[in-house]
Formats: structure tokens, sequence, C-alpha cells
């Protein structure tokens, strides 16, 4: 269990990342052309906000239960030294996790805000979140890093 969920975590940050990007592009480019918002523009951020939480919702699943990660820095507190352990224990988890925030926290605030400052905001959110998702990925020549693809 704890591999195939590991597995879809692994591809579904590609589906995050992917469709993070896009968003960053379109807000970043709709905001410098200075285009008129379409209401629209939410049921988009609706969709990542969904695929985003799906992805927490997993590597949760992991933390919590099946990844022997967690359990082995409770069990011995000297661990977190190591950068392995202190990435995938507190490191990715709160980063994931803030990132969420960050992106809730600029959809509030955009849609508080008059229709020709939302692309502003949102374009700006999602270069914050997207910063914050590749900053936290385990990108394959740090000391922590994985494969970019994971296969079983």
């Amino acid at each position: 269990m704890f591999e195939v969920t590991l597995f879809l975590h692994s591809w579904l940050r590609w589906v995050v990342v992917v469709i993070a990007f896009m968003l960053m592009i379109k807000l970043t480019n709709s905001w410098l052309k200075k285009e008129t918002w379409k209401g629209s523009e939410f049921s988009y951020l609706n969709g990542f906000l969904q695929i985003y939480n799906t992805q927490i919702a997993v590597g949760l699943a992991l933390y919590f239960g099946l990844s022997p990660i967690p359990k082995a820095v409770i069990g011995d507190l000297d661990l977190i030294k190591n950068p392995y352990f202190f990435f995938f224990s507190l490191r990715h988890p709160i980063s994931m996790i803030l990132g969420v925030g960050i992106f809730q926290i600029g959809v509030a605030l955009a849609k508080k805000r008059a229709a020709e400052k939302r692309y502003r905001i949102l374009a700006i959110t999602m270069i914050l979140v997207l910063m914050v998702i590749l900053s936290a990925i385990p990108w394959p020549n740090l000391d922590y890093g994985r494969n970019l693809f994971r296969w079983f």
C-alpha cells in the first residue's frame, strides 16, 4: 500500500506543478495585458485547489499512516539532524501546507478586491505558491533527492 500511495503522490505532484505553472502564466499574462476580469477564472482556481488538496491528502496519508520516516523520527529525534529525515518529516509537509495556505489567502484577497486588481493579486499568489511547491520537491541532485518519476 505504501508503494502505491507513494507512486500516486509522486506522479500527482507533476499534475499540481503543471497546472500551477499554467495558471501562473495565464494570470500573469492577463495582469500585464490589463485584461477585464472574467468570473470563470475562479473555476480554474477551484479546479487547481481540488487537485492540490488531493495531493495534500495523499501526502498526509503517507505521513500519518504509511511512511516509515515520520515514525522513525518520532522514535529517535536525533534523526532530524539528517537532511533526508529533516526534509521528509518537517520541511516537505510544512512547505506544501504553507503553499495551500498562501493560495487560499490570495484567492480570498482577490475576491474582496476590485476586478481590475484581481489578476495582479492572483498572479503574485501563483508565483509564490509555485516557488513554495518547487522548493519542497525532493529534486534528484539534493541530499534528500528522489527520482523525478517514480516507478514500481
